[in-house]
């Protein structure tokens, strides 16, 4: 699974498909941090030796009661984060600037981005 929403960098770069990178996942401290990388589109993610437009994107980081909000039985799970990021239930930090708390959830970066399933994938709603 990734999410597509076009996003341009500040270098005036357009790229529109976004997966998870890298997560670390705590269940015993109700930590979980998760990286997305950008990439230019999906034919571009799937071709030998390319390379992201921005390897480091996105990051969501959940703790305590936003971590069991969630991840309801502790476990990780990309489908619920995947959701939970393009529903804007969660903020996600970037680089350039960040959701807060207090952002509400139809501005945040991500919200909206379209589902986007690898073959074989089932979707999710």
């Amino acid at each position: 699974m990734a999410l597509r929403k076009i996003i341009t960098l500040p270098t005036g770069y357009t790229a529109d498909y976004i997966k998870i990178a890298k997560y670390d996942h705590q269940k015993e401290r109700k930590y979980s941090e998760t990286i997305f990388s950008l990439w230019k589109d999906e034919a571009t993610r799937h071709t030998p030796g390319a390379q992201p437009a921005d390897p480091l994107a996105f990051r969501v980081r959940l703790e305590g009661a936003e971590f069991d909000e969630i991840f309801a039985d502790g476990e990780y799970d990309e489908t619920l984060i995947y959701n939970a990021v393009r529903s804007g239930l969660v903020k996600v930090d970037r680089f350039t600037g960040s959701d807060t708390k207090d952002t509400p959830p139809e501005q945040r970066m991500l919200y909206g981005a379209e589902s986007v399933f690898s073959p074989g994938q089932g979707q999710v709603p």
